[in-house]
């Protein structure tokens, strides 16, 4: 019998629309039974230093997880010196980035994914890689 032991702490985050603020400005306080419960496993309130490389994706109208809320856990993360990027979808709403919603919006998410992950190393370059968008370009021959 083998006793492995693997860490759960991520070494990179990729966050599509995430609930990071649970709290009355934020989103999810009404699935806890108290404040301080929701406070407790809102992730806005664990920012420290030496968190890993964070990129979100988020809608600026998203009317489920408010926009302000991430806004501020990326101030948050930039503070305490973690690389935390934040792309935002002006005027778009929860799940943008799916393919059945906005094919464009999933080619700019899946994109800077990819290159967020070869700048951290996750990934390595492909040096067939032109930048094309392939999706958008497959589209426009139809």
């Amino acid at each position: 019998e083998t006793d492995v032991q693997l860490s759960c702490v991520p070494d990179a985050m990729i966050l599509f629309s995430p609930i990071v603020d649970i709290s009355k400005k934020g989103y999810g306080l009404s699935y806890f039974d108290s404040a301080k419960a929701a406070r407790k496993a809102s992730p806005i309130r664990y920012v420290r230093r030496q968190l890993p490389p964070t990129l979100l994706f988020h809608g600026t109208a998203d009317r489920q997880v408010p926009f302000r809320g991430v806004e501020r856990f990326a101030r948050k993360m930039k503070w305490r010196r973690n690389a935390c990027e934040l792309m935002k979808f002006e005027g778009r709403d929860h799940g943008f980035f799916n393919m059945n919603v906005d094919v464009e919006a999933y080619e700019a998410t899946v994109s800077a994914a990819d290159r967020f992950l070869v700048e951290t190393g996750f990934l390595d370059s492909n040096v067939e890689d032109d930048g094309t968008l392939r999706l958008l370009s497959w589209r426009e021959r139809e």
